[in-house]
């Protein structure tokens, strides 16, 4: 059994309600996709299911269709992209200079998986996780627009996977009502 929730957020609770839920093939094949980008970036067994936990919490099936596109015409660097909801913002400090939304399509993975591996390298899963759910406010303080929150649903999702390890590749979804904010 692997151990990724206290490897990863040793000292973040675990105890969000969940429930596992089944979305059928187009989980199960996107799930596929992420595992593909994976293994293009060569990402750590430990960082894969922390993305995975990530990508549950954003979108049912992972696909891009179901990413939030109520910011896509803002210009204050809040606007998201891909099925992990980056921000403009957080995405720029990584380096990435393009337009944002051609990391939207399943198809540009690899370089996502890439980006927020890079973002764990220089910042910490905690501050990364931070920037993720709540821009640069979240990255300061740990807590603006419910940071501790999102964080502790990512711990419980790793618990649950680090329990049920076909989590990671079939087409099931652990579910977490994390407010939108």
């Amino acid at each position: 059994m692997s151990n990724y929730w206290t490897q990863l957020l040793p000292t973040m609770s675990a105890n969000r309600y969940y429930k596992i839920t089944s979305y059928g093939a187009a989980l199960k094949g996107n799930k596929h996709r992420l595992l593909n980008a994976f293994n293009v970036r060569a990402i750590s067994a430990e960082r894969r299911a922390l993305m995975m936990a990530m990508a549950m919490i954003e979108t049912n099936t992972m696909s891009p269709g179901e990413r939030d596109t109520t910011k896509d015409t803002n210009t204050d660097g809040s606007a998201n992209a891909s099925i992990f909801n980056l921000s403009e913002d957080m995405l720029n400090q990584l380096g990435y200079s393009g337009n944002i939304h051609l990391l939207d399509p399943i198809t540009s993975l690899p370089d996502v998986v890439g980006l927020i591996n890079k973002g764990i390298n220089i910042w910490g899963v905690t501050r990364m996780l931070n920037f993720v759910r709540g821009g640069r406010a979240a990255f300061n303080d740990g807590v603006s627009y419910g940071a501790v929150d999102y964080r502790n649903a990512v711990a419980t999702i790793l618990k649950v996977i680090d329990m049920f390890p076909s989590l990671m590749s079939d087409d099931r979804r652990v579910e977490i009502y994390v407010r939108h904010q």
